[in-house]
């Protein structure tokens, strides 16, 4: 699978690499020395690509997006532990900073955007094969019903409305018969690796 590169391998990469004659530094305020413009975050974007043999995405091996960049996983699938005892848990909980931005999965479309009770603000996406992705808690939603939405779209930030003890995302699968799926399992992770990608 595909790891977001650290920020400590993009600055050692940027201050590295030739570009267009130069030792690229900073994304802001270079030039070639033929006085060309300076290079675009897509190509500073391919150079650190090239030199890491990572790219600076969170896409799984199946072609989906994780639908956050920095987490912690708070709460796995099936967890039977506080507030989920007794009932377990359909989804996985991630937790970040409030307002960290929130994307698609996969692509699909929006059906509902709005209040979902417990889950607080919720945005649902139904996907081509039928299931449908759930995205809880949200503190700001950024699309509505009926939008059609590509894997790694913008769709929301995080936030902690409805039943939440704090800032994080409820990520929850359900199939086409909606019964609740193991979320991670279907973005082709391992929990193991979906900790690994969050830090």
């Amino acid at each position: 699978m595909k790891h977001t590169p650290s920020r400590a391998t993009i600055g050692t990469a940027l201050s590295a690499v030739a570009l267009g004659g130069l030792i690229v530094g900073s994304t802001a305020g270079v030039a070639a020395a033929d006085n060309t413009a300076a290079p675009s975050s897509a190509e500073l974007a391919a150079v650190v690509t090239e030199i890491s043999g990572q790219t600076a995405s969170t896409e799984t091996a199946n072609g989906m997006e994780i639908p956050m960049k920095a987490f912690e996983v708070s709460a796995p699938y099936g967890d039977n532990t506080g507030a989920h005892a007794g009932r377990g848990h359909d989804g996985v909980d991630l937790a970040g900073p409030m307002g960290a931005k929130i994307y698609s999965a996969t692509p699909g479309k929006v059906i509902h955007a709005g209040d979902g009770g417990g889950y607080g603000n919720l945005v649902k996406v139904r996907t081509d094969d039928g299931h449908v992705i759930l995205y809880g808690h949200l503190s700001k939603i950024l699309v509505k019903k009926g939008d059609k939405v590509a894997a790694g779209d913008l769709i929301g930030k995080e936030g902690s409305t409805g039943h939440s003890t704090g800032p994080h995302l409820h990520f929850e699968v359900r199939n086409a018969k909606d019964k609740p799926i193991d979320p991670v399992k279907y973005l082709g992770l391992t929990q193991k690796e979906l900790a690994e990608v969050g830090r």
